[in-house]
């Protein structure tokens, strides 16, 4: 009977512990589709299947309608990056920078815009510029798409934005010192 006291201990003793964890932000995928090969690196990692995007972006959720023997694609409202972050992000005064990942880009971005690690390409988006950014469903190809400001007063496309994580002021300041 010991034992199994003992093992309850532990359990719960590793869950307050990992409780208290849940304010470092830092690194945390706040957003990936489930089903396109990505896993959560982290317990409080936020994985949002298609459906749930459909709903959030006030969609059908089979996408394509018929309407008089036609095909129509219904697209959904853009949804803003922040309003979506709030939604899974406690604080956000605590987040410094956001990256969203994609796959691929149509136009040509800003020099040093782009970053890559681990062999992802990403862009990193202050807090005040997450006002101006949406993401919306691209039916044909079936990934989500964020339209970006691109060199020279032009714009460009993210498609394929498959992961968003953030970072917050207090990994940023402990990883400098």
């Amino acid at each position: 009977m010991k034992p199994f006291f003992t093992v309850i201990f532990v359990l719960f003793s590793c869950t307050l512990a990992f409780a208290d964890k849940k304010n470092d932000l830092s690194g945390r995928i706040v957003i990936t589709l489930r089903g396109e090969g990505l896993k959560a690196n982290r317990a409080d990692d936020v994985l949002i299947s298609k459906d749930q995007w459909f709903l959030k972006a006030g969609m059908p959720e089979k996408g394509p309608v018929q309407k008089k023997g036609k095909k129509e694609l219904i697209q959904g409202q853009p949804v803003a990056l922040k309003s979506l972050l709030n939604d899974y992000v406690n604080d956000m005064g605590k987040v410094k920078n956001v990256r969203v990942y994609f796959a691929a880009v149509t136009g040509t971005l800003k020099d040093g815009a782009v970053a890559q690690e681990n062999g992802e390409t990403f862009v990193v988006l202050d807090v005040k510029t997450l006002k101006e950014k949406s993401l919306s469903w691209d039916f044909q190809q079936q990934y989500l798409t964020m339209p970006v400001k691109a060199g020279g007063g032009k714009k460009a496309t993210l498609m394929n934005v498959y992961k968003i994580t953030v970072e917050n002021e207090l990994a940023t300041k402990v990883a400098s010192a």
